[in-house]
């Protein structure tokens, strides 16, 4: 594990995207520099990074990922 990398990593690419990363965090986690800095890494790459707090958000965002194209 790579200190800050993202919990999980979609590695399918949708539009404009190379993959989806994502962050799971609690109602009142944050998340550390580390992860802020992946985070913006990832994004300059051309990814897509979501923070996640809950399971309906969860869904969501990979709902809205997977949508044809």
């Amino acid at each position: 594990m790579v200190a800050g990398a993202a919990d999980a990593i979609l590695l399918l690419s949708r539009g404009d995207s190379g993959c989806l990363c994502i962050e799971f965090k609690t109602e009142t986690g944050r998340q550390s520099q580390e992860q802020k800095r992946w985070q913006e890494a990832a994004i300059k790459a051309g990814n897509r990074y979501s923070v996640i707090r809950g399971i309906e958000e969860f869904i969501e965002v990979i709902n809205e990922y997977m949508k044809p194209i």
